[in-house]
Order: C-alpha cells, then structure tokens, then sequence
C-alpha cells in the first residue's frame, strides 16, 4: 500500500503521454483515471468562465476548486477504496494544491497574452 501511494500521487500529476511503443509505468486504474479527468475538466471550465473578470488568479483557482467538489469527492471515493482513507487524503491534498498553483499559473499566462 506504501509503494502504490507515490505511484498514484505521482501519476495523479503527471500529464498523460501518448507512446505507441512503451506502456505507462504508473497506469492509473480507469476508474479512478475517469474521475480525475471529470474533476480536471470541471475546474477548467470553471476557471474559464472568469479568466477574462478582474478577479485575482488565485481567488479564480479556489473558487473553481470550491465548484468542483463533487468530482472531488467522486476521485475521493475511487482514491479510497485503492489507498484507503489517510492514502487518499494524502493523495488528494497534493493533487489539490498542485491544481490549484496550476490553474493560478495558466491564468496569469493567458492573461499576459491577451
């Protein structure tokens, strides 16, 4: 159970890359993959719809996060039948704070382009 944790996590923030050749070390299980696309795709099109405001970054991120929380609480219930409970605790409060500097990063980039 130790090992797969760092296996997850590292998964979990890694973006996917498409190799016909090799298969991918840290394959998530579908499932628990599935969720995590939904919840990735719900906070950026909750992120989006304020990019263009006045808003601070960072207050967009946290309040895409804040919408997101079901598919939060969905990859939370996937996470914790394959960890258990502390593992997917641990797991999803690195994931969160990753997406969340992620978001307020993309944010300030398009930002500064437009």
């Amino acid at each position: 159970m130790r090992i797969l944790a760092p296996a997850l996590v590292l998964a979990l923030l890694m973006p996917p890359v498409a190799s016909a050749d090799a298969p991918e070390p840290l394959d998530l299980p579908k499932e628990v993959q599935r969720q995590r696309d939904l919840w990735l795709q719900c906070t950026a099109a909750a992120a989006k719809a304020h990019i263009r405001g006045a808003r601070p970054a960072a207050d967009i991120a946290d309040l895409a996060l804040q919408r997101c929380k079901a598919q939060e609480q969905a990859l939370s219930h996937v996470l914790n039948r394959q960890l258990g409970a502390s593992g997917a605790v641990r797991v999803l409060e690195l994931v969160r704070e990753t997406d969340r500097s992620n978001l307020v990063r993309v944010i300030e980039e398009l930002r500064a382009r437009q």
